[in-house]
């Protein structure tokens, strides 16, 4: 009977852990899907004035 237990128990911390992990990449798709231009414009407009100031350093 213990057996069985202990095999259920292990089962269920599997499915458990196999859903969790399935929750996380849905919400982690669902993210990049709505909130990929939300930080995507700010680090392009971060990584072109880096780009300028480097440049201008440069030139000096």
């Amino acid at each position: 009977m213990d057996d069985i237990v202990v095999a259920f128990a292990n089962l269920f911390g599997w499915v458990m852990m196999i859903i969790f992990i399935i929750l996380v990449y849905i919400a982690a798709e669902w993210m990049v899907a709505t909130y990929a231009w939300v930080w995507i414009i700010p680090l392009a407009i971060l990584y072109f004035i880096f780009k300028k100031r480097k440049a201008n350093s440069n030139l000096d």
